[in-house]
């Protein structure tokens, strides 16, 4: 049984509530009038978070005259629906929302361990009403692993990857006090290149990132 077999027979059954109260376009099972995500067209901004995504995204929307968002779940929707759930199974957890980072990484690592293309996979479980045929944007994916898988297996979906300064990144990080960005313990300063972990240590101590 595979991996997708195994959500729906065992974690899919126990969620609340289904996708389709908040994308009524999208379903999770396929159906009549439901096709794959990964066969319609779809453009997929990728890059770090913090690092601009959404405001990328909504000039991108304006330009398309006020479409293509929203019409599918994000990248943490499609974690607290498919990724994070099933890992839990795996680790006989109890089906809880995860809201500390760390956590929802360990977790999505664990989904990424088991199933090819991690997130990017996910997003393709997903399906979409036949009969749409507005544009489609979407942050979905990270790493090289999901976009290698994406380019690889999705040849409709057209994939662009912002990139933004470290320090800059962490400085927009720092002043947005949302709940997704909250992690326990001390910080580890140690994914930033050599050359700016003494500035990054002298800004943490200024209390100019957090």
């Amino acid at each position: 049984m595979d991996a997708r077999e195994i959500y729906f027979r065992d974690v899919y059954p126990r969620l609340k509530p289904p996708v389709t109260e908040r994308y009524p376009l999208v379903s999770l099972r396929p159906g009549p009038g439901r096709t794959p995500l990964c066969k319609h067209k779809l453009l997929m901004v990728v890059a770090l978070t913090g690092t601009g995504k959404s405001t990328a995204l909504d000039i991108l929307s304006r330009r398309l005259g006020g479409g293509g968002l929203g019409v599918i779940p994000a990248r943490r929707e499609v974690a607290d629906w498919i990724a994070i759930p099933l890992a839990q199974h795996w680790s006989g957890h109890a089906l809880a929302p995860a809201a500390d980072r760390v956590q929802r990484f360990a977790y999505t690592r664990r989904f990424a361990g088991r199933v090819e293309g991690g997130m990017a996979a996910a997003f393709s479980w997903l399906n979409l009403a036949a009969d749409y045929e507005g544009p489609l944007l979407s942050e979905g994916i990270r790493g090289d692993n999901e976009i290698r898988y994406a380019l690889t297996h999705f040849p409709r979906w057209r994939i662009v990857e912002l990139a933004l300064h470290p320090l800059a990144r962490l400085r927009r990080l720092s002043g947005r006090n949302e709940t997704f960005d909250r992690a326990a313990g001390n910080a580890d300063l140690s994914f930033l290149p050599l050359e700016l972990r003494d500035e990054a240590a002298a800004r943490l101590r200024a209390g100019e990132i957090s």
